[in-house]
């Protein structure tokens, strides 16, 4: 019996900030790196940092070319997005939302986008109705 003493597969994590640095060390291994995560769009590119990377859904991008493709099938010409983002001081990068809505307004061109962020761990019903009172205003 051959014993090896190296993984043969990774599978998961799912935080983004994580598969990152696996993917580029998988990558360098030679080992593939499994995921339900892995949803940003920098993931689609495959060479020279995520050539093992395997996403078993799909990802913002297409998410985004969903969107344009309902934008255009509607004819909206106005969009609107209240997401939650973190404080930028916080230091916990982007959420997920802020993610999607990026590659949102890359495949829809984004020129009449208006938007609002809360945080959802600190914002209360006052702050959720005064940000869609200013969306609404900005996208008429």
């Amino acid at each position: 019996m051959i014993i090896s003493h190296t993984a043969d597969v990774f599978i998961g994590p799912i935080c983004d900030y994580v598969i990152a640095p696996i993917a580029r060390y998988c990558s360098v291994w030679g080992i593939p790196l499994i995921t339900s995560g892995g949803l940003t769009e920098a993931f689609t590119l495959k060479v020279p940092n995520y050539p093992t990377l395997t996403r078993m859904m799909g990802n913002y991008h297409a998410f985004g070319l969903m969107m344009r493709e309902m934008h255009r099938h509607y004819n909206w010409t106005i969009q609107a997005y209240l997401y939650h983002e973190w404080d930028e001081k916080s230091g916990l990068g982007f959420t997920d939302c802020s993610m999607a809505i990026t590659s949102i307004n890359r495949a829809i061109g984004g020129n009449e986008t208006s938007s609002g962020t809360f945080d959802e761990e600190k914002a209360q019903y006052a702050d959720y109705l005064r940000l869609l009172r200013q969306i609404e205003k900005r996208a008429r």
